[in-house]
């Protein structure tokens, strides 16, 4: 990386956190270079962009053009990926998710199954923030394994994640409990959303 390119790079790092998202996406379609992590940082540019839950999707899928091997590349602080990151903040929509799936390289999938350090794969971190079921479908399409890898520790499948995160919620511990008490178990709203993620796990 040249001088001028850490220069500007440091610029993007600064847009980002004061959310400049045009001048951000300016820099990057001028100098696809600013996407290439260097060792001064901890994180990537594109790890960064995908851990802010308000991030335009063309700025999230702009950086992952610019370099696709930074999609499953781990910070060395939790050993996450950008797309741990993303998936932690798809509770509305999956097309940040999608669109860092669409340009994983296929060498890459394998990389997919990482665990950062607290053992959760992408598909751990997508259920325990109640992601979207269209993003879990699609980390599921892209690599079916996903299902089958548990947590170091605990052994914990996404399945078994998923309902630990849905029963720590107050709604989630009272429809469980009325359901309990009643034996009636909601047909819609908060409960069928979560029902369906069981059913797609």
């Amino acid at each position: 990386m040249t001088d001028e390119t850490a220069e500007l790079s440091t610029k993007v790092f600064n847009w980002v956190d004061e959310r400049h998202w045009d001048l951000v996406k300016d820099a990057v379609s001028r100098c696809p270079d600013v996407a290439i992590p260097t060792e001064e940082r901890d994180h990537s540019l594109l790890y960064l962009v995908g851990s802010i839950g308000s991030s335009p999707v063309d700025a999230v899928r702009l950086l992952a053009k610019a370099y696709p091997e930074a999609i499953t590349m781990t910070n060395t602080k939790y050993g996450d990926t950008p797309l741990h990151a993303v998936c932690r903040h798809s509770q509305t929509s999956s097309s940040r998710v999608q669109a860092l799936l669409e340009l994983v390289p296929l060498d890459a999938h394998e990389a997919m199954l990482h665990r950062n350090h607290f053992s959760g794969t992408v598909l751990h971190a997508a259920v325990c923030h109640n992601a979207t079921i269209s993003a879990l479908e699609a980390l599921i399409a892209t690599n079916p394994k996903l299902i089958h890898i548990k947590t170091r520790e605990q052994g914990t499948h996404a399945l078994s994640a998923l309902w630990f995160a849905y029963m720590q919620t107050i709604q989630g511990h009272m429809i469980i409990a009325q359901s309990l008490k009643t034996k009636a178990v909601p047909e819609a709203g908060h409960f069928a959303r979560f029902w369906a993620k069981c059913a797609l796990l």
